[in-house]
């Protein structure tokens, strides 16, 4: 049933509100003219937003092709969401100003799913008609610098690794501002994933089933050309991300010692440009 909104989302007291803040934050459009506040996910995703109206029933739907918005026309909302760092135009000109809210010690890894929910993902390659593994990746995208550094610092007090980089704008949609990727360690996937899921009650299940499939999956593909360990010679070398924020390099794991180093991308590692990860 249809209920009003009785300003819930002016204190982010549960981690439900933390959640949908979180969503809203990645996904979410606040009215610059108006006072729409509302989010679209294609139809595969819409069961999350039936699982949100439970919690907040003064949410409408509105169906469209192969999707399903939820949203709310009430300004009372609006400037709740704005009050807690969620602006209006947040991929324009208020990105710099997206910041993580202050939340409590248990809400803000609720805040942080909502936000992997809207803007992160994982993936996990196949080698053509081998079944084997080839490639993971779980990652978090933002056009806001300020925001992933503040989640990687909250991440690395959880011990849980990351790194970020620009990405290529040529391959994305919105290729007239810079876009920015986190990419979790995977030496920290599990961390992640028990960080993002630990009493949770609302999350994106698609991305979770693939997440976890992820976790449970050993099998890595090792790269051609990999350069040995640095740390103890290996072989067995696998990337492990790209890390372009400051210079084009490539991110390596070594299968064996479990250690980490970077190496310029197409390098020899014995040429010295190398960069040990880890002490």
């Amino acid at each position: 049933m249809h209920k009003d909104y009785n300003r819930e989302f002016q204190i982010i007291d549960t981690k439900e509100k933390a959640y949908v803040l979180g969503l809203f934050y990645a996904d979410g459009n606040i009215g610059s003219n108006d006072i729409q506040v509302r989010i679209t996910l294609k139809e595969a995703d819409s069961s999350l937003l039936y699982d949100i109206a439970k919690y907040f029933p003064f949410f409408y739907f509105h169906s469209k092709p192969k999707a399903l918005e939820l949203g709310c026309y009430k300004r009372e909302l609006q400037e709740d969401f704005i009050s807690n760092g969620c602006y209006s135009r947040k991929s324009y000109e208020n990105r710099d100003n997206l910041r993580i809210l202050y939340l409590s010690e248990e809400l803000i890894s609720h805040f942080i799913r909502g936000y992997f929910d809207g803007d992160g993902g994982c993936t996990l390659s196949l080698k053509e008609n081998t079944g084997k593994k080839t490639q993971k990746r779980v990652y978090i995208y933002s056009v806001s610098l300020n925001l992933l550094n503040d989640i990687k610092g909250i991440l690395f007090n959880k011990g849980i690794e990351s790194c970020i980089s620009m990405t290529d704008k040529s391959s994305m949609k919105r290729a007239t501002m810079n876009i920015y990727k986190l990419t979790i360690n995977t030496n920290s996937y599990k961390n992640f994933n028990a960080f993002l899921y630990k009493d949770a009650t609302l999350f994106m299940e698609r991305k979770k089933i693939l997440f976890d499939k992820i976790i449970e999956e050993t099998n890595f593909f090792i790269a051609k050309n990999t350069p040995n360990c640095k740390f103890c010679n290996s072989k067995r070398v696998v990337c492990d991300g790209w890390n372009y924020y400051k210079v084009k390099r490539q991110n390596y794991l070594c299968k064996d010692c479990g250690r980490h180093f970077s190496a310029p991308l197409n390098s020899d590692i014995q040429n010295e440009e190398d960069e040990l990860l880890e002490d």
